[in-house]
């Protein structure tokens, strides 16, 4: 028994026939298999306990039964892509260091000397060795251990048993996952059937440009649950409503894949909200104006006669798309090129397939510390083009730099963010708002209430919450 028995027919029906898989089977060119297949269960509709988002000993067990028990991702493999390129992930009161020790290789190891403590690595940097500060021992890139300062005096201590304690470590399309749990199966088997979807994203010719670091004010959990629905998008984005299809938005859930989800959203179309004719060439003066979306004269695009703006918009994309992977994509729907199909991996990573407007996204919310009440929200960009192996020069090219946006700091100041940066100012504004409410409401409601449908995604990866928490 449901509660919705085909949330697609019922949104075809409320909207006019105006539903995300309405538009993808008009789509121009063929539609791939994985778009057209829609998926949900009901789940309940009991309230999930506020005091997920604020109590210290609910974050605690997050830590010792998710966090530490989980696959998640510690960085892209430009931000270490050289030999010698190390990262620095921290995740609760665990600190890991990520390096690259050869071409084609990435270990990883806890931040801490197995002399007496001190964290090997504070930052990111391109390095020869670990050398602790403190007393001056040193291990290879490798992780065994090259020198132990006057080991006349550790005559007790078995060298061999000093190398630094691997974390288990794979890479999937150039992220690095880690594992803490040295009893965890294999990346893929977690990932499960989300790799037939994402393995068919076409575009491979891609570089990362940016990595946005910024602190929220709120548990990890209020940043990540803003960006599994659209539901929210009327009221905290107006200014998109006149180009993103909303309330008709395609929320997929698979029974037994309790690890991701996905939703699909149709843009340059116009929202449910918008009770007004909007003309397509108004669409298109919209993303003119919004999001830099201009022809070679920085002027709007033109909708042709008979064209839609989504034509419009997937063809300039199609156009990107060929000049950089230097081949046909003519092939292609519109919604492989222009729409935003978003796929979340538990317990804290957003991957944006196929194309957002002009860039590819995603996004990582994870705790900041130990404070339940503070997180880390991470924005990857990329650009389309391969990355240069050697500067003009035929030096190294730098690895990519995580910009650290400091408390407080507008986003739309934010030159690495771009367009995207007055629109997370809006999602940023709720964030700090949600966290007090929920622990200031909790005696007056101690539950949060979900849509059956459209906040769906959130009851999914609260449930998988729960059975890691229960275990």
């Amino acid at each position: 028994m449901t509660a919705i028995d085909d949330p697609l027919q019922k949104i075809s029906e409320r909207s006019g026939g105006r539903s995300s898989r309405d538009y993808l089977l008009k789509d121009r060119g063929k539609v791939p298999a994985s778009l057209l297949e829609s998926s949900w269960e009901y789940m309940g509709d009991e309230d999930i306990p506020k005091y997920r988002y604020f109590r210290q000993d609910w974050a605690d067990a997050e830590f010792e039964k998710v966090w530490y028990k989980v696959w998640q991702v510690a960085c892209h493999l430009e931000e270490i892509r050289n030999v010698g390129d190390t990262m620095v992930y921290d995740i609760g009161e665990r600190s890991v260091i990520v390096a690259r020790t050869a071409p084609d290789t990435v270990k990883a190891y806890y931040n801490s000397c197995l002399h007496r403590g001190t964290m090997l690595r504070c930052e990111a940097g391109n390095v020869t060795e670990c050398r602790c500060p403190f007393h001056g021992w040193t291990w290879e890139l490798d992780g065994g251990l090259k020198r132990m300062v006057y080991d006349w005096d550790f005559e007790h201590a078995n060298k061999a048993e000093f190398d630094l304690p691997e974390v288990k470590v794979e890479v999937k399309d150039q992220f690095v996952y880690i594992n803490f749990d040295e009893k965890a199966g294999p990346l893929d088997e977690y990932l499960g059937t989300f790799l037939d979807h994402w393995m068919q994203e076409p575009f491979e010719n891609t570089r990362l440009t940016q990595v946005v670091r910024v602190p929220f004010a709120c548990n990890w959990k209020v940043g990540l649950e803003a960006f599994l629905e659209a539901y929210h998008n009327s009221a905290t984005h107006p200014q998109l409503m006149a180009i993103a299809s909303d309330g008709d938005t395609e929320y997929d859930i698979y029974p037994g894949q309790p690890h991701w989800s996905r939703f699909i959203g149709v843009v340059n179309v116009p929202g449910t909200f918008i009770n007004y004719e909007v003309t397509e060439q108004e669409i298109l003066d919209f993303t003119a104006e919004g999001f830099g979306m201009v022809d070679e004269n920085g002027q709007p695009f033109q909708a042709g006669p008979g064209e839609t703006a989504r034509e419009v918009i997937a063809d300039r994309t199609r156009a990107i798309f060929e000049k950089a992977n230097n081949v046909d994509m003519s092939h292609l729907s519109d919604s492989e090129v222009a729409d935003n199909v978003q796929y979340y991996i538990f317990p804290d990573f957003i991957r944006h397939s196929f194309s957002l407007r002009d860039r590819r996204i995603a996004y990582r919310f994870m705790p900041r510390g130990t404070d339940p009440g503070q997180c880390w929200f991470d924005t990857y960009l990329w650009e389309y083009g391969a990355a240069p192996e050697q500067d003009e020069h035929g030096d190294p090219i730098p690895s990519v730099q995580m910009t650290v946006v400091p408390e407080g700091k507008v986003l739309a100041e934010v030159p690495e963010l771009g367009w995207l940066g007055p629109v997370l100012d809006q999602d940023l504004s709720n964030m700090p708002r949600v966290q007090s409410g929920l622990h200031l409401g909790s005696a007056g409601k101690p539950g949060v209430t979900l849509a059956h449908y459209q906040e769906s995604r959130i009851r999914h990866y609260h449930r998988t919450l729960e059975q890691y928490i229960n275990k």
